[in-house]
């Protein structure tokens, strides 16, 4: 089988077709409105993604235990340099001990789900 490429026939391919229009074959080569608009979308989110990814600002937390904060403030704010994710590391050993009834490493060794329903009973979930 033979190809031909798109608005390159022959004048012997054209001559089985008596109303060949040269002008019409342009049309073929055009993208599919719904296949451009697909183009379009991807391309805007390839870009969006890729702006994000430049002015991504690297956010850095206090070390857990460098400073502690009263277990109020914690419950209902995220201080700055604050790990959202570990509040309960940035407790004073004291009263983190009569919070979760144990010391921070016996808490570090359980399981993460238990980890967070103890944090979700004491409010820092």
């Amino acid at each position: 089988m033979c190809e031909v490429d798109p608005c390159s026939e022959s004048f012997v391919f054209k001559g089985f077709f008596p109303d060949w229009d040269d002008e019409f074959s342009t049309h073929w080569l055009e993208l599919d409105p719904f296949a451009a608009a697909m183009a379009k979308i991807e391309a805007d989110k390839k870009a969006s993604i890729e702006a994000k990814m430049g002015k991504k600002e690297e956010v850095k937390f206090d070390a857990a235990g460098s400073k502690t904060y009263d277990l109020e403030v914690l419950k209902r704010s995220f201080p700055e340099g604050v790990d959202p994710t570990k509040k309960e590391q940035y407790l004073s050993d004291e009263v983190f001990s009569q919070v979760f009834k144990m010391d921070k490493t016996a808490f570090n060794a359980l399981k993460e789900w238990k980890r967070k329903d103890m944090k979700k009973q004491a409010g820092l979930f």
